[in-house]
């Protein structure tokens, strides 16, 4: 695709502009973009390597791009680059629709850690962002090093062309880190109980139920679940190897008596995408240490919950999700979430890190940022105008108002009280709440009803002045 020139107005525009702070590296850093589609592009050519210092003003330009991803690095680069080649870069990643007013952006690393990258600008709902390194990448790179525990640490460390070194992570050398098999393996031999629920698709969703499997020989299986249907999903544990575990691909699965390729991207068959649901959530919950000998292994708990518990999981994501806002792990929606929708119209700073530079890291605000349930027993919601209760708050889930301050969703499982909290009063604001009911007090402007499976409050809610939150109910 050349650049080309448009009548489109340039508010409709979304802009990259860059900031170097790598100055000695001035005359070698090249960009290069790659997408599945862009419309208007200006200041670059799509797949094209373009010296940084040859655009006149520091920036690019575009109306629409799908599956961007903005590659950053020392010499001229390839199209697509090799994740394996000598060259030393770093990408993000964003898409913007057409007439969409966002742009979904994020930084990655859940190929390798190189040249670091931060980027910053306007969210969809107006407030800033910044995207960053709370520590160096030399810092990083170190860390890398110590969890590079694997029979073949030096399969994941490459030395570039200008003289760094950067670090594949185990999606692509799964033998440099630590093997996750005998985390699985502790799991089989517990047989750890499963509750695994799929995407939604077409308004179907599946729910699994059943157990990780003593397994004695390869060919034993692993993971037997079974959905509300009857129909059975089995994984041999030849097809849980250590290689499969952190590159959540590679093996096969059986579902209704039915071979199918793990995590196949080119199926369109609807019940192959629902179990690559099924799939990817039960590789989520090996690689964020969520599963446990006991339980309950929910994965509409995964959002709620703190990832890599007790060191389990996968170390490279570890390192990646306490030192930056990257992504380090490839299925990270559900609780390392680091994406963010920008407003299109305003413009995008990528910056360009040394390696020695912590910058632009941006702490996550859990309490303004949706994490809730994707499904449940019960549900509860909130009218509309009831802003000034700000987020509620049970346990890590987290019910954004948005702009009509109606917060609501489906509940977690609640077997013991737990307090349903409100942000905008400030700390202390507090109710309780469990599975089939509710203790207020005297706390709100309005009571609560409910109808089985529902708890629904009227708009314009608020906190009652000088209200104390009720003591916590027994039994």
């Amino acid at each position: 695709m050349t650049e080309e020139t448009t009548d489109v107005a340039a508010t409709d525009l979304t802009t990259l502009r860059f900031e170097n702070h790598r100055t000695e590296d001035a005359d070698t850093l090249n960009i290069l973009l790659s997408a599945t589609a862009a419309l208007d592009l200006g200041g670059i050519t799509q797949g094209q390597s373009r010296p940084l210092r040859s655009l006149a003003d520091p920036q690019i330009t575009f109306q629409s791009l799908t599956s961007g991803r903005l590659y950053v690095g020392l010499g001229d680069l390839a199209e697509n680059p090799a994740p394996r080649n000598d060259t030393y870069y770093g990408w993000i990643e964003f898409s913007r629709t057409p007439g969409s007013s966002i742009v979904w952006l994020n930084l990655s690393n859940v190929d390798l850690t190189g040249l670091p990258l931060a980027i910053s600008g306007v969210k969809s709902n107006g407030a800033p962002f910044s995207l960053g390194l709370a520590k160096s990448t030399d810092e990083i790179i170190n860390d890398l090093f110590a969890v590079q525990t694997g029979k073949d640490p030096s399969a994941a460390r490459i030395t570039t062309s200008s003289g760094q070194t950067k670090c594949l992570s185990p999606t692509l050398a799964p033998d440099s880190y630590r093997n996750l098999e005998p985390y699985l393996d502790s799991l089989c031999k517990s047989q750890a109980p499963l509750k695994i629920t799929s995407d939604t698709l077409n308004g179907k969703t599946l729910v699994f139920t059943g157990s990780f499997t003593p397994a004695q020989s390869p060919d034993d299986i692993g993971i037997s679940l079974t959905d509300q249907d009857g129909k059975q999903l089995t994984i041999t544990r030849a097809n849980l190897n250590n290689a499969i575990l952190y590159r959540c691909a590679g093996g096969s699965l059986t579902y209704d008596g039915q071979s199918r390729a793990q995590n196949d991207p080119n199926t369109s068959d609807p019940d192959s995408v629902l179990i690559n649901s099924v799939f990817r959530n039960l590789m989520i919950g090996i690689n964020e240490g969520y599963f446990t000998a006991d339980g309950p292994n929910d994965s509409n708990r995964f959002r709620g919950l703190d990832p890599f518990p007790d060191g389990q999981g996968n170390q490279y994501a570890q390192v990646i999700h306490k030192a930056t806002n990257s992504y380090g792990f490839p299925y990270a929606d559900s609780n390392l979430k680091v994406l963010i929708t920008a407003d299109a119209t305003k413009p995008i700073t990528v910056t360009i890190l040394k390696d020695n530079e912590a910058f632009g890291y941006q702490k996550p605000d859990k309490t303004h940022t949706a994490n809730e349930p994707s499904s449940g027993t019960y549900q509860f919601g909130i009218g509309a105008g009831s802003s000034a209760l700000g987020s509620v708050m049970i346990g890590n889930y987290c019910y954004p108002g948005g702009p009509n301050g109606a917060p609501g969703g489906y509940l977690p499982d609640l077997p013991d009280w737990t307090p349903m909290e409100f942000t905008g009063p400030g700390p202390g604001h507090y109710i309780w709440i469990k599975n089939g009911q509710i203790e207020a007090g005297n706390c709100l402007s309005a009571p609560c009803s409910f109808n089985n499976n529902v708890f629904a409050w009227p708009a314009n809610l608020t906190w009652n002045a000088g209200a104390k939150p009720p003591e916590k109910p027994r039994g």
